[in-house]
């Protein structure tokens, strides 16, 4: 097969950006005869130069101009050049995957093309407390799956969510597992890393990873911190590694003072995975209560290195730890503070969770991902 893959999103530390470098990587390696083609913008394929510089089957093509190349006033021109460059690639290539189906907003016609739906989380109500039917043609989700040819979603959670509310895509969905880099694993962590940023103490600290968004639920996160007991609290660190714009820095930051905890919560931005690994390994639990996730790689990367971890007993979160974590219910500050109290007082609890998480983990590997791909691709060239 000859397959381009959309490299047109942003490609930096997003799961979006992982998933696409990961997946073409393990694609390349296991099917050697087939030809893929990195479809990216002016002046990106530097980016990739280390990624696939020594697999022979992989191209890096800059195709796609940026969407202000012609400024603001002409970003209808723009789109309707990228969408012609589609069409051209489509003619190309035997399937086309848009790895984010952004793209396909503005390109439609396209005979042979795969989309990965990691979530339908922007078709949710405010509150996030289920979908609001009339944001359906606002994101023109019926149109995107009603010319993919196959669909991928990274777990059952977001297929039943399409399917409940696009019956059309029906008979199209594949569910396919995402991973964590190779390079989480459990190992021993060096504490002199987690030091450079600031946290200086060696007090035994929870983490989140993450963004800084509502859905992500930090707020309640921190107050079931504060609501812990005062010996408990005063002996822990809460540890989130998380980016955000500057407005919602400065809000994350005032709702820490706010709460009492600004001695002890530490907020760091742009961790590499090469420190991102000490930090798993080295901590009590990860926090990750969200409302609503797709998949949840920061759960999965946790997992890979044997930190227990406490969830949303919702979407799809149960699903990926398969037993492996504590459960709270993500309104509830009582149940996620209980959890944090049960995980930082019971060491074996501790190491139960661990030896789950590890066990667990292995359904998830960018080798199985990159074979089921390479086998819907198949069924959407039939």
């Amino acid at each position: 097969m000859r397959i381009g893959i959309d490299f047109t999103h942003n490609l930096g530390h997003s799961g979006i950006g992982t998933y696409s470098r990961e997946l073409a990587k393990s694609m390349a390696v296991q099917s050697p005869g087939d030809e893929i083609h990195i479809l990216t913008r002016f002046k990106k394929a530097q980016l990739f130069a280390v990624t696939f510089e020594s697999i022979a089957n992989v191209q890096v093509r800059e195709e796609f101009p940026n969407m202000m190349m012609l400024g603001e006033n002409l970003m209808p021109l723009t789109k309707k050049i990228r969408s012609a460059i589609w069409k051209r690639e489509s003619r190309k290539n035997d399937v086309v995957h848009f790895t984010d189906p952004h793209p396909m907003y503005f390109c439609s016609g396209l005979p042979n093309a795969v989309s990965t739906i990691h979530d339908i989380i922007p078709l949710y109500n405010k509150a996030y407390s289920g979908i609001d039917p009339s944001k359906l043609k606002l994101f023109k989700t019926h149109r995107i799956i009603r010319e993919s040819r196959q669909i991928i979603v990274p777990s059952n959670f977001v297929k039943d969510e399409l399917r409940s509310f696009l019956p059309e895509s029906n008979g199209k969905i594949s569910v396919i597992y995402e991973a964590a880099k190779s390079l989480y694993k459990k190992k021993m962590a060096d504490r002199s890393i987690i030091r450079l940023y600031g946290v200086h103490d060696d007090k035994p600290f929870y983490l989140y990873v993450g963004r800084i968004e509502k859905r992500k639920n930090m707020e309640k996160m921190l107050q079931a911190f504060r609501m812990m007991p005062e010996p408990l609290r005063r002996d822990t660190g809460f540890v989130l590694i998380c980016n955000g714009s500057e407005r919602e820095v400065n809000d994350l930051h005032r709702l820490v003072d706010d709460l009492g905890l600004s001695g002890s919560v530490f907020h760091l931005q742009g961790v590499p995975d090469e420190h991102l690994v000490h930090f798993y390994n080295e901590a009590l639990a990860l926090l990750f209560v969200s409302f609503s996730e797709g998949f949840g790689l920061p759960l999965v990367e946790a997992m890979s290195c044997g930190c227990p971890s406490i969830i949303s007993n919702i979407s799809s979160l149960p699903e990926v730890a398969n037993g492996s974590a504590l459960l709270a219910d993500p309104s509830s500050v009582e149940q996620i503070s209980h959890c944090m109290c049960s995980i930082y007082e019971d060491s074996s609890l501790r190491d139960e969770l661990s030896r789950k998480a590890l066990n667990e983990v292995r359904r998830f590997s960018w080798d199985i991902a990159a074979r089921e791909t390479l086998d819907v691709y198949r069924k959407a060239i039939q």
